[in-house]
């Protein structure tokens, strides 16, 4: 909760920003909470420990997913979810380090989910899959581009003829 209304104050108050925040550490602590019970608090966690996740929440990912890839590969859910826990690491480790912090009883000594622990772990094929689409949601946009400015002189004109038929 400390982390999520400092987040809000810090850097950005979107409700579903907050909300996949939130469901990704659900994911997180109930697993460090089923495999490792005798934790209780952020300053306890090792990197191994933070480490073991990212497979248990590939996994997971492929089981609570909507519908099935076409590919058979995995979608960006995972990713989403550990990217959450490793910005939540470096946030309260960074924020632990300042004066009268309230997090500096919780942070622990290093941070304990980098960046270079989710390279080859299989999200390329996702991302690869991911940029494709937007590419060609992209290249449809413009494709309809003329059409829309052409939709949208035509209203402007209608509404500038409207407007003129009042005013006589």
């Amino acid at each position: 909760m400390l982390y999520l209304e400092s987040y809000t104050s810090r850097i950005g108050d979107i409700y579903t920003t907050l909300r996949h925040k939130a469901g990704a550490m659900a994911h997180f602590w109930r697993f460090i909470d089923e495999h490792h019970p005798g934790v209780e608090s952020c300053a306890q966690l090792t990197p191994a420990q933070v480490r073991e996740f990212v497979p248990h929440a590939i996994e997971r990912a492929r089981l609570v997913r909507r519908r099935p890839v076409d590919d058979g590969g995995d979608r960006m859910t995972a990713h989403a979810w550990l990217t959450d826990v490793r910005c939540f690491f470096a946030d309260i480790c960074t924020w632990a380090a300042e004066p009268g912090s309230p997090f500096a009883g919780h942070a622990p000594a290093m941070v304990p989910l980098t960046r270079h622990d989710l390279v080859g772990v299989g999200f390329e094929q996702a991302r690869r899959r991911t940029a494709a689409r937007m590419t060609s949601v992209v290249v449809d946009l413009e494709r309809e581009m003329p059409n829309i400015r052409a939709f949208a002189q035509r209203r402007w004109h209608d509404a500038e003829q409207a407007l003129a038929e009042l005013a006589v």
